[in-house]
Parts: structure tokens; sequence; C-alpha cells
């Protein structure tokens, strides 16, 4: 009878920790995919904002010009 009681103890004690551990592997996937699209879209505003930049300006360029001579 004791025994019996140890074996389904360590058994269900096996199958929690199993539980723990699934559980902590798709806490890690999930953090690892919001991380690859918070990078994600971090990327596309930067594109947006590199595309807006290389526009060519449409102002008239200074004759001022303070330099070391």
């Amino acid at each position: 009878m004791v025994i019996i009681f140890l074996v389904t103890f360590f058994g269900l004690l096996i199958l929690q920790g199993v539980r723990l551990l699934a559980q902590h592997l798709d806490q890690q996937n999930y953090e690892r995919r919001r991380f690859y699209l918070s990078v994600a879209a971090d990327l596309d505003r930067l594109d947006k904002i590199v595309a807006e930049g290389n526009r060519p300006k449409e102002s008239i360029p200074s004759n001022n010009w303070a330099g070391r001579n």
C-alpha cells in the first residue's frame, strides 16, 4: 500500500514538473515572439524615416560659410 502511494506521489510530482517546464518554455516562446515583432516594428519605422530622409532637399543653399580659415 505504501509503495503504491509513493509511486503515485512521485508520478504526480514528475507530471507537475513537466507541466511547469512546458509553461516556462511557452512563456519564453511568447516573449521571443513579442521581441521579434517589436524589432520588426522598429525596423519598419526606421525604414520609413530613412525613406523620408532620402528625399532631395528643396531649400536653396545658403552662401554664408562659417568655417575656419
